[in-house]
């Protein structure tokens, strides 16, 4: 178990730092143009890379952002699927978080970069107002959503009620990301 622990921390590890090198090497790449433009080289098997990487873009806590709106743009004939797979990707790296913070070092991370948001957000989520606070932390785009997912795996929150929280608040600012930005790309072009 050990073994698989240290070998697991070292491909996350080296996931990052990959990604940290790329972001350095060309930071274009990490824009929604970017990813466009990276989707668009795997011609017939674009879904399926899109689908990947709104799985593991959360495993290197980079912002969905900016793949969402670059599925919307070139996905914009099928943005139910863009939506979709959005979603997807978004509650798998919400529960990724939730249950293997302290495993894939994301604790440490979330203490020293984040500790006065932590304690609030903890005292927040014990609340009985709880499941709203997940809620309305997940619609606004201005704060990262690994935090409270990190938190609410470290204190336990109900699993259900956080992922229905979570869902409920991620699928409206996504589909305001997907919907909105396909409408704005289309109104400019």
């Amino acid at each position: 178990m050990k073994t698989t622990k240290t070998v697991l921390l070292v491909l996350w590890i080296g996931l990052l730092l990959f990604c940290l090198g790329y972001a350095i090497y060309n930071p274009a790449f990490f824009t929604a143009q970017g990813l466009q433009s990276f989707l668009k080289q795997f011609g017939n098997q674009m879904l399926l890379g899109y689908l990947l990487l709104s799985l593991i873009r959360g495993l290197a806590l980079v912002p969905s952002t900016p793949l969402v709106v670059a599925g919307s743009l070139i996905f914009s004939d099928n943005l139910p699927l863009v939506l979709l797979i959005s979603m997807l990707g978004i509650m798998f790296s919400a529960t990724v978080v939730y249950f293997f913070s302290n495993f894939m070092g994301f604790d440490q991370f979330f203490q020293r970069r984040f500790p006065k948001q932590i304690q609030t957000v903890r005292k927040r989520l014990n609340h009985r107002y709880g499941f709203f606070y997940v809620l309305g932390w997940a619609f606004f785009p201005l704060v990262p959503t690994d935090i409270v997912c990190y938190v609410a795996g470290t204190i336990k929150m109900n699993l259900l009620r956080f992922l229905t929280a979570l869902f409920v608040g991620e699928l409206i600012l996504v589909a305001i990301y997907v919907y909105g930005s396909s409408y704005l790309f289309s109104w400019l072009v």
